[in-house]
C-alpha cells in the first residue's frame, strides 16, 4: 500500500493487448489497496511521472492498521468501490 507524499503517477491497465492510462494520482492519493483488500494479484501497473516521495505499508502492517481503524478500513473500501 502506497500513499503519495510528493509527485505523481499514472495508473496503467492492459486489456486485450491494449494499454490504457486509467488514472493519474498525485500528492495525497494512494494505490495498492485493491490487491491487499481482495487478496488478489494487482490489477494495474503504476508508473512514476516524476520523482516521487512515498509512504508505504507492507501487507502485515496494512492489515493490522485496517483491523484497528474501522474508519480507515471503510474509507479504503469506499475508494476501492469507486475505482471499479
Amino acid at each position: 500500500f502506497y500513499v503519495i507524499r510528493k509527485g505523481s503517477v499514472e495508473v496503467i491497465q492492459e486489456a486485450k493487448g491494449v494499454t490504457k492510462v486509467v488514472a493519474t494520482l498525485s500528492s495525497g492519493n494512494f494505490f495498492g489497496e485493491a490487491a491487499l483488500l481482495k487478496g488478489e494479484p494487482r490489477n494495474a501497473t503504476v508508473k512514476a511521472r516524476e520523482p516521487l516521495e512515498l509512504y508505504s505499508l507492507g501487507k502485515e502492517d496494512f492489515h493490522k492498521v485496517i483491523g484497528q481503524s474501522s474508519t480507515f478500513n471503510e474509507q479504503l473500501r469506499k475508494a476501492l468501490f469507486l475505482r471499479q
